[in-house]
């Protein structure tokens, strides 16, 4: 249950806060679904079920989760999560406390890497100070209570926790310091496998044939904080006792079952879900959270980002001619016109270096709706204040998400030629590389454009400086953009 008072507290908060960017009457909305959510006591709010449950665009959505995040009432996890079972490897208040490029999951025994537009899942919770402490009934099936440990977005059927339920022999809790056994008859040539979510690892043990003596055998195990520590992985067909020691300083749940490793029937489905590019690619999170960034010596890989780099065209002859306060103030407000078109089309400004802006985009429709905007607006801009020049460039591909400068930026040769890119057009042109002229969306909309006799489109094949491969990239220059 929530409690009402904190509760009603925080969203008074939560109004001064986001008084110009969030809708009232989303709030409003926002505070039934939540008194509903916590009455049920689900896992977690997902941003894709809210909005379309509710009805308000996606976007106006992470505004109003980042905003709740503000105020206290969400808490916010980067969760590492398996793409095999769903289950979540570690979870981390901020993407500053990501420590590693990959990780290991027990009970797939895999390794994932740890990819920002893959399966780092960005997810929210309410916050535990405006709950009743509620204590969870475990069922006979164990695997009921262990949601907990699976992302939010993982969808198993009831005969997939059936059929988990049948593999699963045994459980039980286990204070720090505390020892607890488990005993089971096993049959002979399988393999079991004990296992624990906190410490993330399993033992697995084999059969043999059937003991001729009926005599129990006994396992001392010890658990850590990363390991089960056991002499023997081998065992006889015959009753079997686990003695297992809690030396993890943590309390822990171990399961007793068969071996789960590589059984297809257990895969589930997933929901929607943000991941960490989405969120990184959000004006208002860079923003309301400019001090997150990636830890120092890490690198996280994005397996594709929408890259947009501008420059003003003559920006040294503009401050020659005008003098330096009056092209410093068109330079700003320049800044701001590139901003919000950037930000309506759901990218981010990552950086400016100079006069020019690096931004990057979820996919490349939007990066390429993003440069038609500003190009649009730059054009109408110049019939109040004479002659001024945007030079625009995008690429799409892989690249990596580093701290640079103590703040979120990105590196790779996907990066390299989008600047080398923007440097080939002239004053209001657009230049785009093959991928993101080859996405599907974005040849539509450029057909569609040409048909109109909007856009000139010329195809060249370039060799970019510190790029040993020539390039094909396309220059295009807008006859008429409408409103």
């Amino acid at each position: 249950m929530i409690k009402n008072d904190i509760f009603e507290n925080k969203l008074q908060g939560l109004h001064s806060l986001s008084s110009t960017a969030v809708d009232t009457k989303h709030i409003e909305t926002f505070r039934e679904y939540v008194l509903n959510f916590a009455a049920n006591r689900s896992t977690g709010l997902n941003p894709y079920i809210f909005s379309e449950e509710t009805g308000i665009p996606f976007r106006d959505v992470l505004s109003l989760f980042l905003f709740s995040v503000k105020a206290d009432i969400l808490n916010i996890a980067w969760n590492q999560v398996c793409p095999d079972c769903g289950g979540i490897h570690s979870n981390h208040d901020t993407i500053n406390s990501i420590d590693r490029d990959s990780y290991f999951c027990f009970l797939c025994d895999s390794y994932a890497n740890t990819a920002l537009d893959e399966w780092i899942e960005v997810s929210f919770s309410l916050n535990r100070d405006m709950l009743t402490p509620v204590e969870k009934k475990i069922s006979s099936n164990i695997w009921e209570y262990t949601e907990k440990y699976f992302s939010s977005c993982t969808i198993m059927s009831q005969k997939q926790l059936n059929t988990l339920e049948n593999l699963t022999h045994g459980f039980t809790f286990i204070e720090p310091g505390e020892t607890a056994s488990m005993s089971f008859l096993p049959e002979a040539d399988q393999r079991y496998m004990l296992f624990s979510f906190e410490i993330n690892n399993y033992v697995y043990f084999d059969t043999t044939i059937k003991a001729q003596n009926s005599t129990p055998r006994i396992f001392d195990i010890e658990i850590n904080s990363t390991q089960f520590n056991c002499s023997s992985p081998a065992m006889h067909a015959a009753d079997t006792t686990f003695r297992l020691t809690n030396r993890s300083g943590q309390k822990v749940l171990v399961i007793l079952s068969n071996y789960l490793h590589g059984r297809t029937e257990l895969e589930p489905r997933f929901r929607p879900f943000l991941n960490g590019k989405t969120l990184l690619n959000s004006q208002l999170f860079r923003t309301l959270f400019r001090y997150d960034r990636i830890s120092q010596n890490l690198s996280l890989t994005l397996r594709s980002l929408s890259i947009l780099f501008s420059d003003i065209k003559d920006s040294t002859i503009l401050f020659e001619k005008l003098g330096d306060v009056k092209a410093y103030e068109l330079v700003n407000r320049h800044f701001e016109i590139l901003m919000q078109c950037i930000d309506s089309r759901n990218g981010a400004v990552v950086k400016t270096i100079g006069d020019a802006v690096m931004a990057t985009f979820n996919n490349p429709i939007d990066s390429l709706e993003a440069s038609i905007d500003i190009i649009r607006a730059i054009n109408k801009w110049q019939e109040t204040i004479g002659d001024f020049g945007i030079k625009i460039g995008l690429n799409e591909g892989q690249s990596l998400a580093v701290n640079l400068n103590d703040t979120i930026d990105y590196f790779g040769q996907s990066v390299n030629i989008a600047a080398r890119v923007q440097g080939l057009a002239n004053a209001n042109e657009l230049w785009v590389t093959e991928p993101v002229l080859n996405n599907s969306k974005v040849n539509k909309k450029l057909i569609q454009m040409e048909n109109n006799k909007e856009v000139q489109i010329k195809k060249h094949i370039a060799q970019l400086k510190g790029i040993i491969e020539s390039q094909t990239v396309y220059q295009l220059n807008f006859i008429d953009v409408p409103e």
